[in-house]
């Protein structure tokens, strides 16, 4: 015990003398950082200097790429003036065509951004619009000007490459004529190779030594970091670390016996892209620190190992045989603790902190035997509820996956495995777009579920998996919700295999179609029966007239005036009827619907009864766009309108009141993914509708009107689905109709 006592004063002792010594050896360490940052500021003064004839040779560079370009996009111009000529060369004629102006790639840009022919073949298909506002911007303010304009010298994403990218359109022309010119190759064409080797080569070459073993200039952009001295060359530290750069601005980071310093500067000219920044890599040997900072806690560890023995020497002589003993006891009966044996009693009969110390432990023996037997039984407990609720996961009729913030896959149930033939040992840990690649189309809806904390709902949608060389097709609903455990943000996601009960419903459809054209078929049959009985009976009785000695010419022409107003009315029927049943694709423009209805509100004003008052109550925003046909819009309010003004009597004061405002609809009875409308309401206090006339008012023709053919409600409908927007309608008789159309929101 004595011995043991010893060593624990004496680890005490050199403890205190390691963390002394560490303590001494940080602040060494320290203080040799601080040269070494103030090493790093002179070497980047120079840098910069140095970069700013960089800067001014790229300049130059820059005009002359311009005059290049100009010339170049109007021999492009010229030689395919229009789409057609310039859709039917073949990409690899295009690069000829390319390198005999001068050029490294052309590029044609429709009027709707995207690049339909290239001499690179990899951006055919790419729509231009989609790389972000400001770009997007850019690209439509060229077309029909007759200007060239650039975005200036730029890395490209894919593999770091400088180029010069010109555009030109031509006066009142729908096409872009683009063209790139790689800057290293211009420069060593146009110049001198040495030009060349001191911009992209031996600029920083005289700035090493024997502690600086790299420099390096990285323009970093969107999650590109390339450099802009080195072309394809890109940079070597984790993402994280790129965010800690682009927040703080400088930074250093210590890998592999190499201490990385960046510094960020800033241009005087915009070259790369204007939302990129340029940091200054400078890359250091660290192992001196290294050596430095060893040698001094070496020198301090033996100094205080020294110390420490002149103190443990003293110490030792100070130690009572008798407290030994005591102390004794109480760690043998710590010890039978430690080793789960809480049958312990320490009998101490002094009085003392010792003693103490004793009674607490006789306690604490206790406690632990009373909480043993606690967390046995809650550890069977929760054995027992784990598994079954693990029993319930395997056994949905559902494939269950849970994602961790790293996209790792920590849960995978067995209808997961017959998603893709992994088996839950084999997904587990795996990153989820390995295992089932057929959903990385969602990415992006996965990633906002994961970092904005929502849910997201994907219906219908087509699953193909392949199974020994063959293809299985399904439909899936995928859902998606976000989970915390433990300061861990993941990812469950859900999918239900719905193949059956989308072909069921497509039979369902299928039959419903047939119903309503067997409606539409009768209903027409009944119209047109009653008009022509009406035109053959009038005819009749013309022959009539005409067989007197003396025809009532008066009468004649009223008997004409019949039969003409039968066929318009016959007409009448087939026109709605061709509206309803044509599904010609109609073309989408943005349409204000403030606009909108207040010019339909105006015409129908002049249309409806006296007794009626039509209000219109529109949102504050200055527009409330939506993409769709701006007649067929007009023609849905304009038959709403109408239709509530012949439901309200004449005996009463009507009122009908239009109603605009954006809402949010998540429980969409649409297949529109958007949730984000405009919702028009036309309400109305006639006399209303019947409820069980209500699921049947937007069939083709049904009505309850004496003069009506059924079809303008289902043209309503018809008009609104083409828009991707749904419509609601509720009633109670005689208390009035609302109708509520939503369209979906154009941002």
């Amino acid at each position: 015990m004595r011995k043991r006592l010893f060593k624990l004063i004496l680890i005490s002792i050199l403890t205190t003398a390691a963390v002394i010594s560490l303590i001494i050896g940080k602040f060494s360490l320290d203080f040799a950082r601080k040269i070494f940052m103030e090493n790093i500021e002179g070497k980047i003064s120079r840098i910069e200097k140095q970069f700013a004839h960089y800067e001014s040779i790229l300049s130059t560079v820059e005009q002359e790429m311009s005059k290049s370009g100009t010339e170049a996009l109007k021999k492009l111009a010229n030689s395919f003036p229009d789409e057609k000529s310039s859709s039917r060369i073949a990409p690899e004629k295009l690069k000829e065509f390319a390198n005999k102006i001068g050029v490294s790639d052309v590029y044609f840009i429709g009027h709707d951004g995207t690049v339909y022919n290239s001499s690179l073949v990899s951006d055919i298909n790419l729509n231009l619009l989609n790389n972000g506002p400001a770009f997007s911007k850019f690209i439509n303010s060229l077309y029909g000007k007759g200007e060239t304009a650039s975005q200036g010298i730029s890395t490209s994403i894919k593999e770091g490459k400088i180029s010069y990218y010109m555009y030109y359109s031509p006066k009142k022309s729908n096409i872009i004529y683009e063209i790139s010119l790689d800057v290293q190759k211009f420069i060593e064409e146009k110049y001198n190779f040495a030009l060349y080797e001191f911009l992209f080569s031996d600029m920083f070459k005289n700035f090493y030594d024997k502690y600086l073993i790299s420099i390096d200039v990285y323009s970093i952009v969107s999650g590109n970091s390339w450099s802009i001295i080195n072309p394809g060359k890109k940079l070597n530290i984790s993402q994280k670390h790129i965010d800690e750069l682009l927040s703080k601005g400088d930074a250093s980071f210590e890998k592999d016996n190499k201490i990385y310093h960046y510094h960020k500067i800033k241009m005087n000219k915009f070259f790369f892209n204007r939302k990129s920044s340029i940091y200054i890599e400078l890359i250091y040997d660290s192992k001196i620190f290294c050596t430095y900072a060893t040698k001094v806690i070496v020198f301090s560890i033996f100094s205080c190992i020294l110390i420490t023995v002149i103190i443990f020497l003293l110490t030792t002589k100070k130690i009572n045989d008798v407290l030994l003993e005591r102390i004794s006891k109480v760690t043998s009966a710590l010890e039978k603790i430690k080793n789960g044996n809480f049958n312990v009693a320490i009998k101490d009969n002094e009085n003392d902190e010792l003693s103490e110390i004793s009674t607490n432990i006789n306690k604490l023996a206790e406690t632990l035997n009373q909480n043993l037997a606690e967390i046995r039984q809650k550890n069977s407990n929760l054995i027992e509820m784990s598994t079954f609720i693990n029993n319930i996961i395997e056994s949905m009729p559902s494939a269950l996956i849970a994602t961790d913030f790293d996209d790792r896959i920590t849960q995978w149930n067995k209808e997961a495995e017959l998603l893709s033939d992994f088996t839950s040992l084999e997904a587990k840990g795996k990153n989820i777009w390995e295992v089932l690649p057929q959903i990385y189309k969602y990415k992006s809806i996965f990633d906002e579920v994961k970092s904005k904390r929502i849910k997201a709902e994907l219906i219908g949608e087509t699953y193909i998996k392949e199974s020994c060389g063959k293809e299985e097709v399904f439909i899936k609903n995928i859902y998606m919700f976000p989970f915390t455990r433990e300061d861990i943000y993941g990812v469950i996601i859900r999918i239900d295999d719905v193949t059956e009960l989308a072909r069921k419903e497509a039979l369902l459809e299928r039959a419903k179609q047939a119903e309503i054209l067997g409606t539409m078929a009768s209903g027409l049959a009944h119209d047109f029966n009653n008009i022509i009985a009406g035109i053959i009976s009038t005819a009749s009785y013309l022959n009539v007239i005409a067989a007197a000695q003396n025809p009532d010419i008066e009468e004649i022409k009223s008997t004409l005036s019949t039969i003409i107003k039968s066929g318009e009315k016959a007409a009448t029927l087939v026109k709605n009827l061709m509206s309803f049943a044509k599904n010609k694709e109609i073309t989408k423009t943005p349409v204000d619907l403030k606009r909108s209805i207040s010019d339909v509100a105006t015409i129908a004003q002049n249309a409806i009864r006296n007794n009626i008052t039509l209000s219109v109550n529109l949102p504050d925003e200055d527009e409330a766009i939506v993409m769709g046909d701006k007649v067929q819009l007009g023609q849905i309010m304009l038959n709403l309108i109408v239709n509530s003004s012949e439901a309200i009597p004449e005996t009463i004061e009507g009122k009908i009141n239009i109603i605009l405002k954006k809402e949010i609809r998540r429980d969409l009875p649409t297949e529109n993914k958007n949730n984000l409308f405009w919702h028009i309401t036309v309400e109305d206090n006639g006399t209303g509708i019947d409820q069980e006339h209500l699921k049947k008012i937007f069939d083709p023709f049904f009505t309850t009107k004496k003069e009506g053919n059924g079809l303008g409600l289902a043209i309503v409908n018809t008009i609104i689905t083409k828009h991707d927007g749904f419509i609601e309608v509720n009633s109670q008789k005689g208390m009035g109709t609302n109708f509520h159309i939503y369209l979906p929101s154009f941002e």
